[in-house]
């Protein structure tokens, strides 16, 4: 559960959120907050809230006798996060412009949380076309009152927040990752390559660059240079370590077929057919043999056209 509190404290200017609860006896976290001049924005969170209807409530301390401070809550909740780490770390912005944006790093197994505080007599035009929009509220139209606006966008490498005001103003607007499990967060990126048509050599193949042993749980390998398709590797891409064994067969439509040292028709040892498959050495040979172990960088498409002559190396 996330709460998100936006604050106008013009007229109370020391005023901020002391405590945020829910169902009475679950005590939210505030993890982060930021202010430009009197527009002040809060994200509490509580992880695993119980699934009942129940209040929320927020109890601001510092309140200046007799003053009004504009306050807008919202509250979301998500599923299927991560268990240990449910949120990241936020990001703010602040200005007086009818521009609001922050851009905060981020990943495909995320999504942002973003939140606007401002006068509550501004409204908002428009959300950046990224954004779903969650709540857009007021306190009222005076002055002292406040607006917050909530949205959330799908998780990338980096996502950029704007939205229009009305006019321009004071605002904070902020950023808040709200994360997906572990492991996802350590996949590949779906469709990274795009779209379009292949042909030819689409992956990129890699041997290490000397024998090596990895144990489990191995995080890392030093490669040597890369042959086929696009041969750099980057963040988000889908690498595969592949062990090979094949053999070095004759092919002749004879006795010799095989291991090529047969005779036909003899009841034991090498004869027609026989195969040999030499014991597994692991090597860092680009090419064929015994084996060979190659790393793979794997194309990822959201959506393909197959062309003509679609292959792969020999390693």
């Amino acid at each position: 559960m996330i709460v998100a509190i936006s604050l106008n404290n013009s007229n109370s200017t020391a005023t901020t959120i002391s405590t945020v609860t829910y169902n009475t006896t679950s005590n939210l976290t505030r993890i982060g907050f930021q202010v430009n001049s009197n527009r002040r924005l809060e994200y509490w969170s509580l992880a695993n809230a119980p699934a009942v209807t129940a209040n929320v409530v927020i109890t601001p301390t510092a309140m200046a006798n007799g003053r009004v401070v504009g306050t807008v809550a919202g509250v979301i909740t998500f599923t299927g996060v991560d268990s240990n780490t449910p949120v990241g770390t936020p990001t703010f912005a602040t200005g007086n412009n009818n521009t609001p944006a922050v851009t905060i790093a981020s990943n495909p197994n995320q999504l942002v949380l973003g939140t606007v505080s401002t006068s509550g007599n501004i409204t908002i035009s428009s959300v950046g076309g990224s954004e779903t929009q969650q709540w857009n509220l007021n306190s009222g139209t005076a002055g002292s009152d406040s607006r917050g606006l909530g949205t959330t966008a799908t998780g990338a490498t980096s996502v950029a927040l704007s939205e229009t005001l009305s006019a321009a103003s004071q605002w904070t607007i902020g950023a808040l990752p709200i994360l997906g499990p572990a492991t996802g967060n350590l996949c590949a990126t779906p469709g990274k390559d795009g779209v379009g048509t292949v042909a030819g050599v689409v992956n990129a193949y890699y041997a290490p660059s000397t024998n090596v042993v990895l144990a489990p749980g191995a995080a890392s390998v030093t490669l040597a240079a890369g042959v086929g398709a696009n041969t750099n590797i980057t963040a988000g891409d889908l690498l595969l370590i592949m062990q090979m064994q094949d053999a070095s067969i004759n092919s002749s439509n004879d006795q010799t077929y095989g291991a090529g040292t047969g005779t036909a028709g003899v009841l034991t040892g090498p004869g027609s057919g026989y195969t040999s498959l030499p014991t597994i050495t692991i090597t860092p040979t680009d090419g064929q043999g015994s084996g060979a172990t190659a790393i793979v960088n794997d194309l990822t498409v959201g959506s393909i056209s197959a062309g003509s002559g679609i292959g792969s190396r020999t390693w």
